[in-house]
């Protein structure tokens, strides 16, 4: 096989080989996850509209956002702002983040598990959180 790649000078995106070659994730986790990273800082979008602009559709691009939480490249928190109102903080990572909640943690670790695995954390907005160690 030959690869031809061309010389970019803007609008590209730099993965870690390891990213696209991890063959714990399906193909379509590991393309989301190249689309997520190619979006700036600030770009807001929910899965619903990421799924009704892919092909593949809501089930798969849901199947493929769970493997990316699994994987630990994807975190979603919810904060809980001063006026009482929530918002959500996605985290989007090219290269697989170990879990920081409490309820991420594994049952064998002796701490109690504060609920079910996919519930979402509520931060406090003044906190600010270092970002997890990578794996």
């Amino acid at each position: 096989m030959r690869v031809h790649r061309s010389a970019h000078v803007r609008n590209f995106t730099v993965l870690p080989n390891a990213v696209l070659q991890y063959r714990r994730l399906s193909y379509t986790a590991r393309g989301l996850l190249a689309d997520l990273l190619s979006r700036p800082d600030d770009w807001r979008e929910d899965g619903r509209h990421m799924a009704d602009s892919s092909p593949q559709g809501r089930g798969a691009v849901r199947r493929a956002l769970n493997e990316l939480k699994d994987a630990g490249y994807y975190r979603v928190e919810t904060v809980r702002m001063p006026d009482g109102t929530l918002r959500t903080d996605v985290h989007v990572y090219d290269t697989p983040q170990r879990p920081t909640s409490p309820s991420a943690r594994s049952s064998d670790s002796g701490e109690p598990e504060a609920g079910p695995p996919d519930s979402p954390v509520v931060k406090d907005p003044g906190e600010v959180a270092p970002p997890p160690p990578p794996v």
